[in-house]
């Protein structure tokens, strides 16, 4: 059977807008997500390091 939590990268989204005609974007912090296959989204939070998501992720899988 199908782990229920799986790690993912985040997808960086940019951020920022226009001041004084002038661009100011930056993009979020890169890191990991853990998705939750049963709702089908991903949990509020992140990880810097894949190795930190894996772990939270055995974790909740274990919980199951």
């Amino acid at each position: 059977m199908d782990a229920r939590y799986k790690v993912k990268r985040r997808i960086s989204v940019e951020i920022g807008g226009a001041k004084h005609g002038l661009r100011t974007s930056t993009s979020s912090p890169p890191g990991f997500a853990i998705f939750d296959s049963r709702t089908k989204q991903n949990l509020t939070e992140f990880y810097s390091s894949q190795a930190d998501a894996e772990r939270e992720c055995d974790r909740l899988n274990k919980e199951t």
